[in-house]
């Protein structure tokens, strides 16, 4: 997830160098996971 993320932001911030995961979290409904969230902080150049 993290590299899906990064291919994200990239589209608006230029020469991240490292991302550091804050956060993550899950929704669940029957049993099965519905969302997943990751939230990073970037380290640009």
């Amino acid at each position: 997830m993290p590299k899906k993320a990064v291919q994200h932001a990239s589209k608006t911030l230029k020469n991240i160098r490292s991302v550091y995961v804050q956060d993550k979290s899950a929704t669940v409904g029957g049993g099965e996971v519905d969302e997943f969230r990751v939230n990073l902080n970037s380290l640009l150049k």
